[in-house]
């Protein structure tokens, strides 16, 4: 099977389509994945030297409050906004919104580790499907299906269909 190559700036809706519907497989590239580990180290040196919105203090209301900096952390803000609900999107929708995630975290602006990066594209290669629920939000539109993502990622929800990457 031909294989799209995400780099977080090249991909056009004719491959994003492809891979949305299975025909086509994801390879990430190499350069990307260096760009997203030097951004990744960027975060790390601001987290060490200061305040970091939702990275080293709450969100929302909270944003000023320092907050513990652990994994811990991490997976309790993914859960309070894992709050998605009614008909689950097909798989088309479910895996063109992983190869858009995919392709953002890869242009590197977002600071996520290198593993969260391949995590993604692994699934995404190996035709893993989340379950993702159409309705739910809170701030921003994909917040909610977003969490529901990042858990399935993390290992805390089952993937719908085949088998999703192992997580750290």
């Amino acid at each position: 099977m031909q294989a799209e190559r995400l780099d977080g700036r090249s991909l056009t809706m004719t491959a994003l389509l492809a891979v949305a519907a299975g025909r086509c497989g994801v390879e990430v590239d190499p350069v990307a994945l260096r760009r997203v580990e030097g951004r990744h180290a960027m975060l790390q040196q601001a987290r060490a030297h200061g305040a970091v919105y939702g990275a080293n203090t709450g969100v929302g209301a909270n944003r000023h409050e320092r907050t513990a900096d652990d994994a811990e952390r991490a997976l309790r803000l993914l859960r309070s906004h894992c709050a998605a609900v009614g008909p689950v999107v097909d798989d088309v929708t479910a895996r063109a919104m992983m190869a858009v995630r995919l392709n953002q975290i890869l242009a590197g602006g977002s600071g996520v580790s290198r593993q969260v990066a391949e995590a993604l594209g692994a699934a995404l290669h190996d035709g893993a499907v989340p379950t993702i629920h159409s309705w739910g939000a809170i701030g921003t539109g994909d917040l909610a299906a977003l969490a529901e993502l990042s858990l399935t990622l993390a290992g805390e929800r089952p993937w719908r269909d085949g088998k999703g990457p192992t997580p750290p």
